[in-house]
């Protein structure tokens, strides 16, 4: 398997424990995600009780 494109669901279950999608990400040599699920992974740290641990800053 050489591309993977990940949906919410999947990266929900990967930071779960989830070993199916770790099994196929790890035999992906690039893996994709969508524009829709960076914007529902944003939205969900920014709506969490954690969003200045979860913010992403490169000057840091």
């Amino acid at each position: 398997m050489n591309k993977i494109l990940l949906d919410t669901n999947a990266y929900t279950r990967l930071l779960s424990g989830g070993s199916e999608v770790l099994d196929c990400i790890s035999q992906a040599r690039t893996i994709y995600f969508s524009v829709f699920v960076l914007g529902e992974l944003y939205a969900g740290f920014a709506g969490g009780n954690r969003e200045q641990y979860n913010s992403f800053n490169p000057a840091d």
